[in-house]
């Protein structure tokens, strides 16, 4: 039979593991949350609207034409922090 002592190790180091992989994941939520903040309200503020793409890390501005359509504007790819 196992050890009790064996089975409550390995549960604890579950736990810390879980919480660490947790944290991290909310961390980059709000790393992508600032970044996508910086990209519409610092380097797009002038247009109508912007989107942070994740995968490429790049903002993209938006301004509307007069049919109400999104039209690229500019596109400008940053290096994070």
């Amino acid at each position: 039979m196992v050890d009790w002592k064996i089975v409550s190790t390995i549960f604890i180091l579950l736990f810390i593991i879980e919480n660490l992989s947790l944290g991290y994941g909310f961390y980059l939520i709000n790393q992508e949350d600032e970044n996508t903040d910086i990209c519409y309200y610092d380097i797009c503020s002038s247009n109508d609207d912007a989107y942070y793409e994740t995968n490429s890390k790049t903002c993209v501005c938006y301004n509307y034409d007069l049919s109400n359509e999104l039209n690229e504007v500019e596109r400008v790819s940053i290096k994070w922090n």
